[in-house]
Formats: structure tokens, C-alpha cells, sequence
């Protein structure tokens, strides 16, 4: 099972935590992920950091030498005492404390509204002309090393959005095909490449990318806004959850206001810092669908899950600013990259409605057309529809689980499905319990709502046959083979009698496998396995049937047991 990335939505996130951010969405194909990565895509003019801090070199020079004591004197001037040391002293500490808010509490960062003091030291990398990472570094020389630079002078931030950025540009530009498994056409198009000629005759551009640039570019406030206030929202659970020392428990209700209100004003003060209303960012939330999309399609379920985290930032924000409610978000983001249903509803399936889905997929041709007690669409719906009403999410998560043990490329096939059937007849007889079966074991509950027919009568005929357990704690393997090859072997029999017996096959089938749940179960053909699942989950649902046709039956008093069972032979 693949692992979502794990992203840091903050708004000056340092260069080695934007790298982990890059790393976690696998951006880059077989680059090695380091400044030297960050340095190429600020060269080529794809992705600036948002901040630079860049002390002046004295200064530079007297902080790498109060780490450094054992050099000597420096060979260039050192900043001394004074009102800018004491500012770049104020400023590295500020920076510090906003990294441990556990210990020094949540104080505003300090490039949000900086002091005039700290101006001199940043710098909007956009705005300035690039310069290599080796250039830049300041020169430490002193009397124990003669020549010797450091790159402590410069710290590049970038915002958390901006490895969407990055990953979007990770293969633009022009793109040769040639075989580089052959050594001697590698080392001619090595050759090539540093002569400056083209190395093979067939090649592409890649310029899709540059759409999404000007996504970026007309939605950057919006962005901004996105992750200030999910910055902000977060520092502020961080304060209620101070005083508990770790562990899992709920909110108090004042604890949830109060980190609720926190949410409003935090998306607030966001949209007025950064002058964005919510028409804004609901467009963002479409361009960000657009892309999600795109990249799922793709099969970059990493790039796609990264969209995913600021998408729900951006909708979290217009939640808790505008007061919209998801529906209506969902509605104005439509249908993006060709999606027949709303895009957001491919974001964040409906699990309910998926799984509903399957349980109509699964039953309709188990129990429609020529089968016993054949059920309607309708009344298949109504089965579903009550699974869902009371609770029974357990017959859908079983159902989920046998089919990705069935259908999956998964390890343990046989044993998962085994114990996704087993699981299956506990969740049925919590079923039986809802539509008011009555008793202590699943075929007293069936008997008692089958009461009045033709099934109720053969099980009591039968109660022997009905109640006995497949196996006992005193038998061999061989004997419980043996044991469920006769009940195979019963259950058959009733199947191919007549419409009562077929249905009442499907009853005891789960009756005697809820009673076994506590032995292995030896069934090692993985298409009898099918069938029996889908004979448990049938008992359930011609149960449901019957109960509601008795229901409207009692209602408009007409008799009858199976009202579209077809024609067959005596019991």
C-alpha cells in the first residue's frame, strides 16, 4: 500500500524542508534531491524561493566565527557591536523561537511584518538577477585557514505551494530520444551535448507546463492566502493542545469552539493580508481541481495527492471565511478536465454511495431474472438503502475486502476471503437483528422472520439438519474435511428442489457458517468460495425482501409469501 506524502503547508519553509516536500512526491525522476536540484530550477528561471535572508558578509563573518572559535583572527572585517548586529541577533532568535513553539510559545513570524531593522537582510529572490549558490557564499578566511569560504551568509524559503510548482516543470523543456543503454550512442550524445549539437534526430518539446505556469502566476495571492491560513489554524490547535502531553481524545466542546473560531478568523485574516476575497479562491480551487485531474489521469498519484492537500486547504478556507458548505463549493468547481461528474466528487468519493453501488452490482444477478425468490431493482435498492440506514457498514467493508482478496493482486487470497466470508456471516446476523429477527443465533432470527411460510416451515422440519454445526472441537482435520463436504453436499440438495428449499439453502448456508466462524475454514476453491459469500449476502437480502413485501402485503391485504417468485416445482 503506497503512502500518502507527508507535506509541510507552511509559508517560509526552509531549503532542506522544501527538498523532503519535493522528495515525498517523487517530482523528480532519478535526481538526486539537494540544494544542487533547487539551484538548477532557479538558474533556468523556473522556481524562485519565495524569501532569501542574506546577512551582510561582516555580519556573516562574525556569526560563523562565534561558532568557530578555535581559528584565530579573520583575515576580513567582522561586524562589531552595534545596532545591526544586535538587529541580526534579534531576527536569528526570532526565527528560532518560530520553530519551537512548544517551548517559547506562538509568536508571529518575524518575516510576516518585519522590524525596519531586519529589511536589509531579506530579499524577494524574484526581483533580483541570479547568482550561483558558489558565487554568493562569503569568505571566511582567518589565520588558521588562509582561503576559505562558507555559505552561512545566505538561507533560501520557499512556500509550501511551490513544490506543486516544481513538480509541474520537473520535465519541461526539449526532450531527445536515443537509446542510452548503448554505451557508444551515450558517449556520443555526451559529446554532442557539450559541442552544443544536437544529440539525436529524434526529439519533442514539453511546453504543457507552461499552462500551468500561468496558473500559478495569476493565483499566487490566492495560494499565499491558502497556506496562511492553514499555517495559522494549525499554530492554533497547537495552543489547545498544549497542557495534554501527546496521546489520542477528543475535544472538549469549548476546546472545538474555540479551535473553530480560531479556523474563521485565521481564513479571515488571511484573505485581508493578502487582499484575496472568496471568488478568488474558489477559482483556485478550480485550477487546483484541473490539475489534480490531470496528474491523477497521469498515474502520478503522489503529484495528484499534493494538489489534493491544498485543494482541501482552499476549501477549508472558503468553509470557514464564507460559511459555504462543501455541496455548494462542489457545484461551483463543476466538472474540470472532462469529468462527467463533479470533479470533487473524483477527489473525495462518496463512500457510501461506492458502496451501495456494489452490494446493487454484486446482487442484481444473483438474484434477479431466473433465480429463486428473483428480487426487483427496487427492492434490491431498498436492501442497500437499509444497510446504509441502520448501520450495517460492516456488510459493506466485507464486501469491499472480499472482492480486492478475490479480484486484487494481493498476498494470502484464500485466507483473506475466508475470513472476509466468515466476517460477513457476523455482519448478517446483525442484519437479521435490524429488521427484527428475534432469538440468540442467526437461524432462530431467520426462522422468526420467514414466520407464516413455506421456508419457515421446512426449517422447522429440518431444525436438526438447521442447527447442527458444521464441525466439532473433537474432530481431525479430516474429519471436518469431511464434515463440510456433507454439508456441501445438503445444501446442494435443497438448491436444486424447488424455490422454498433454494431460498431456504441460501438461509442455512449462513446459518452454519455463522456457527463455524470459530474453526479454520477448509474451502481452498477460490470460485465456491465466491459462491458462498454471495449466498450469505443473498440469505440477507431476500430476507429484507420478503419482510418488506410481508410489510405491504399487511398494508394492503392481499396474501402471499413471494409475490414474484416464479413457477416451480412441490416442496
Amino acid at each position: 500500500m503506497q503512502k500518502s506524502p507527508k507535506l509541510n503547508v507552511r509559508r517560509y519553509l526552509p531549503s532542506k524542508d522544501f527538498v523532503s516536500n519535493l522528495r515525498e512526491i517523487r517530482a523528480f525522476r532519478g535526481a538526486y534531491y539537494g540544494n544542487n536540484l533547487l539551484e538548477s530550477l532557479e538558474m533556468a528561471g523556473l522556481l524562485r524561493p519565495k524569501l532569501r535572508l542574506r546577512w551582510p558578509d561582516p555580519v556573516a563573518r562574525r556569526m560563523w566565527l562565534e561558532g568557530h572559535s578555535d581559528v584565530g583572527s579573520m583575515q576580513e572585517a567582522v561586524e562589531p557591536d552595534g545596532p545591526r548586529w544586535g538587529a541580526a541577533v534579534r531576527l536569528e532568535n526570532s526565527l528560532f523561537r518560530t520553530t519551537h513553539p512548544g517551548v517559547y510559545g506562538d509568536i508571529p513570524h518575524p518575516f510576516d511584518e518585519p522590524d525596519p531593522a531586519f529589511v536589509e537582510f531579506l530579499q524577494r529572490p524574484a526581483q533580483q538577477v541570479y547568482q550561483s549558490h558558489q558565487d554568493r557564499r562569503v569568505s571566511v578566511a582567518n589565520e588558521k585557514y588562509p582561503e576559505l569560504f562558507a555559505d552561512c551568509n545566505v538561507r533560501d524559503f520557499y512556500s509550501g505551494w511551490q513544490v506543486l510548482v516544481a513538480a509541474e516543470f520537473a520535465d519541461i523543456g526539449i526532450h531527445f530520444r536515443l537509446n542510452m543503454a548503448d554505451a557508444e550512442a551515450a558517449r556520443r550524445a555526451r559529446h554532442a551535448v557539450f559541442d552544443g549539437r544536437r544529440p539525436a534526430d529524434t526529439w519533442r518539446e514539453i511546453t504543457a507546463p507552461t499552462r500551468a505556469l500561468n496558473g500559478f502566476q495569476s493565483h499566487e495571492a490566492a495560494l499565499d492566502a491558502v497556506v496562511w491560513s492553514e499555517e495559522e489554524a494549525d499554530h492554533a490547535l497547537g495552543r489547545i493542545l498544549r497542557d495534554h502531553g501527546g496521546g489520542r481524545f477528543w475535544l472538549t466542546e469549548d476546546q472545538a469552539k474555540a479551535y473553530h473560531q480560531a479556523q474563521i478568523e485565521a481564513a479571515r485574516k488571511a484573505q485581508e493580508h493578502y487582499g484575496v476575497q472568496s471568488p478568488a479562491i474558489l477559482e483556485l480551487c478550480k485550477f487546483l481541481a484541473e490539475r489534480w485531474s490531470d496528474w491523477e489521469f497521469e498515474g502520478r498519484t503522489l503529484i495528484a495527492h499534493a494538489y489534493k492537500v491544498y485543494l482541501a486547504a482552499a476549501i477549508r478556507m472558503l468553509r470557514m471565511a464564507a460559511g459555504m458548505a462543501f455541496d455548494d463549493i462542489k457545484e461551483s468547481v463543476g466538472c474540470q478536465s472532462g469529468h462527467r461528474e463533479f470533479t470533487l466528487d473524483a477527489v473525495w468519493p462518496d463512500w457510501v454511495r461506492d458502496q451501495k453501488d456494489r452490494l446493487i452490482r454484486t446482487l442484481q444477478p444473483a438474484v434477479q431474472r431466473e433465480c429463486p425468490g428473483a428480487m426487483t431493482d427496487d427492492e434490491i435498492i431498498a436492501f442497500a438503502d437499509f444497510i446504509d440506514q441502520e448501520r450495517q457498514d460492516a456488510v459493506f467493508l466485507r464486501l469491499e475486502s472480499f472482492e480486492r482478496h478475490a479480484f486484487g493482486d494481493v498476498d494470502a487470497r484464500l485466507a483473506g476471503m475466508s475470513s472476509d466470508l466468515q466476517g460477513l456471516t457476523v455482519a448478517v446476523e446483525h442484519v437479521a437483528r435490524a429488521m427484527g429477527g428475534s432469538g440468540d443465533h442467526l437461524h432462530e432470527m431467520f426462522r422468526n422472520l420467514w414466520t407464516g411460510t413455506e421456508i419457515e416451515k421446512l426449517l422447522k422440519r429440518n431444525q436438526n439438519d438447521v442447527r447442527r454445526s458444521i464441525f466439532s472441537p473433537s474432530m481431525n482435520i479430516e474429519e471436518k474435511a469431511e464434515a463440510y463436504s456433507s454439508f456441501k453436499v445438503m445444501i446442494e440438495g435443497w438448491r436444486s428442489s424447488c424455490v422454498a428449499k433454494a431460498i431456504a439453502a441460501d438461509l442455512v448456508t449462513a446459518s452454519k457458517l455463522r456457527g463455524a466462524v470459530h474453526y479454520a475454514f477448509p474451502e481452498r476453491d477460490h470460485l465456491e468460495m465466491e459462491k458462498l459469500f454471495v449466498a450469505v449476502l443473498r440469505a440477507a437480502a431476500l430476507t429484507h425482501a420478503h419482510v418488506r413485501r410481508s410489510q405491504q402485503i399487511k398494508i394492503s391485504g392481499q396474501a402471499g409469501l413471494l409475490p414474484t417468485e416464479p413457477a416451480s416445482k412441490e416442496c
